[in-house]
């Protein structure tokens, strides 16, 4: 396992700027999420905290959240500090990761 981390933060800033992020988007308070699988329309898409997001690998993934059915794939535009987030339906997921405790 991986040990929480939000790119371009310190360490002591991530648990705030997470807070923030998870308000934002309507998260669930939960344990962070690393990375996770998922199917959509017949494809299968990885999204991990500081990879390129799989859709258009334009921007790193800056947090995975968990809201009601669904999991929030934040980027910088994409539900972080503007926009909506990536969703990624929980039925269609087949792996979560989350960070160490």
């Amino acid at each position: 396992m991986v040990k929480f981390f939000i790119p371009g933060t310190l360490d002591y800033e991530a648990a705030e700027v997470l807070g923030a992020i998870r308000e934002f988007v309507g998260a669930n308070e939960g344990r962070p999420i690393f990375r996770i699988t998922w199917e959509h329309d017949g494809e299968t898409y990885t999204a991990e905290v500081g990879q390129p997001e799989p859709l258009s690998r334009s921007e790193p993934v800056v947090a995975i959240l968990e809201g009601p059915q669904v999991y929030f794939v934040c980027t910088s535009s994409h539900g972080a500090l503007r926009g909506k987030p990536i969703l990624a339906g929980q039925p269609a997921t087949s792996s979560v990761e989350y960070f160490d405790d």
